[in-house]
């Protein structure tokens, strides 16, 4: 488990209303607030403001000529902190801001979940046909696997894009690597980690079927089925899938401000990763998921009810979502992160009080340290 996703974990656990980001267009190194209500354990202790605890961190630890970090808090529509600090394209002279894209890496299964639920909802599917259905070519000892197993990492499908598995098929096979020559791998290398339905284990590879799912049902290429019915639809102008047609947005943030590759090679997968989004643009998401706009509130629920518990380390996950409790259990909310070369993503909502957070950051490990970080003074700021 990385170091942003164990500090939510713990955040999460110990404390916290929950908490989701957005943002509108904004200079270098700036921060706008609307600062909720001051909750604090004990009276006696004067309360600092949000934006003064997070001006304060970002300004100590984010440099104006290094790497960037977008850093947003909403609580029912209303903005209580957006700040950004440092370089999005350093060749450009770029700095980040509330519209600048980022890779989302796997915070994009969370958006592909939302695609498939879709198509659910419209009947064009069942949660429980099996994945042979949409991709006979696949061996017949994968016809248990169903939908709802890949959603949720129970289909012990390998994960494709591990050291160990990478190691196994050799960095070539990685270049230029995207759906069509996953796909065409485990047409050829059927073997499953476990019997489908026995366990859980997170697989990037579950999403790489589940976009090729929504291709084939609807009748879209995938990026072209998020643009028009998911982007589009609710203005997520900075918001596209990475493919081998797609040119680059020119204000689009680089793998740590320098390039478009991702560990010295091009990557074009995607549904399990391959998102770029904005954190206003993410926040235009938020919204729509929490009024109905893209699903229904029944889907959603169902969504984001624990569906499996990772075997390794107890993750809960739903369809597209890892799930947690809050304070005493009371409050269940639901997250993503993602995390490829210098990109690092998080989105988590708490539905019941309207608060969410989005972070973005192209600045690798030591930036992940500071999200978790960041994080973790969000959920004190909340704390009951």
């Amino acid at each position: 488990m990385n170091t942003l996703l164990l500090k939510i974990s713990l955040c999460f656990v110990l404390a916290i209303s929950v908490i989701l980001l957005s943002g509108c267009g904004e200079n270098q190194n700036t921060s706008q607030t609307t600062n909720l209500p001051s909750v604090t354990p004990e009276a006696s202790n004067p309360v600092v403001p949000l934006s003064d605890i997070l001006d304060d961190y970002l300004d100590t630890h984010f440099l104006p000529n290094e790497p960037g970090i977008v850093v947003m808090v909403v609580q029912e529509d209303k903005m209580s902190y957006q700040g950004n600090r440092g370089i999005a394209n350093f060749e450009k002279g770029l700095p980040v801001n509330s519209d600048t894209p980022f890779r989302l890496a796997s915070l994009s299964k969370s958006f592909t979940a939302i695609a498939i639920m879709q198509l659910v909802e419209q009947g064009q599917l069942r949660l429980d046909d099996s994945i042979l259905n949409y991709i006979p070519e696949l061996d017949s000892s994968w016809q248990q696997i169903s939908i709802s197993q890949l959603l949720s990492h129970q289909s012990g499908i390998p994960n494709f894009f591990t050291n160990e598995f990478i190691l196994t098929v050799g960095f070539e096979w990685v270049v230029n690597l995207n759906n069509s020559r996953i796909l065409d791998y485990f047409v050829s290398y059927p073997q499953l980690d476990f019997k489908p339905n026995t366990q859980a284990d997170y697989s990037n590879s579950n999403y790489i079927f589940l976009a090729e799912v929504v291709s084939r049902t609807s009748g879209y290429m995938f990026p072209d089925y998020m643009d028009k019915f998911i982007f589009e639809p609710i203005g997520m102008n900075s918001t596209y899938i990475i493919d081998e047609t797609r040119d680059y947005l020119p204000e689009e943030a680089l793998n740590f401000g320098i390039t478009h590759s991702l560990f010295d090679t091009q990557l074009y997968f995607n549904g399990a990763a391959g998102q770029v989004s904005s954190a206003n643009d993410l926040n235009k998401f938020v919204a729509a998921l929490l009024t109905e706009t893209l699903i229904s509130e029944q889907t959603l629920a169902l969504m984001t009810q624990t569906q499996s518990v990772f075997n390794k380390d107890g993750t809960e996950y739903g369809y597209g979502w890892n799930i947690g409790r809050g304070k005493d259990n009371a409050r269940p909310y639901f997250f993503h992160i993602g995390s490829i070369d210098g990109f690092r993503s998080l989105l988590a909502i708490e539905p019941t009080t309207g608060i969410s957070v989005i972070i973005l950051t192209n600045g690798g490990d030591d930036a992940e340290v500071h999200a978790a970080n960041i994080f973790d003074e969000i959920t004190k700021y909340f704390e009951y």
